[in-house]
């Protein structure tokens, strides 16, 4: 398994790039995986002209320790592809 990542933005190779918050090159955040997939949707949803309220993402917290979600953390990452793709618009 390689630590490399290729950022969607730039297109550049970076090793460390998988546990920074953005990438060296270009500033897009990044993350994991999982999370690349909502900064991209974050994106596209400014390019097709939605607002931050049409966020797909439902935040699904629950009681103190009765569950724990990454729900806040796809709906933060969305909202800064949204915000990355206003900045670069």
């Amino acid at each position: 398994m390689s630590d490399s990542v290729f950022c969607k933005g730039c297109k550049k190779e970076n090793t460390s790039m998988w546990m920074s918050k953005s990438c060296p090159h270009c500033g897009r955040h990044y993350t994991h995986k999982g999370f690349q997939g909502a900064f991209d949707k974050g994106v596209q949803a400014f390019e097709d002209g939605k607002t931050l309220a049409d966020c797909p993402y439902e935040d699904k917290r629950c009681s103190y320790r009765e569950c724990i979600t990454f729900s806040r953390a796809f709906i933060n990452m969305w909202y800064a592809g949204w915000r990355y793709a206003k900045e670069t618009a």
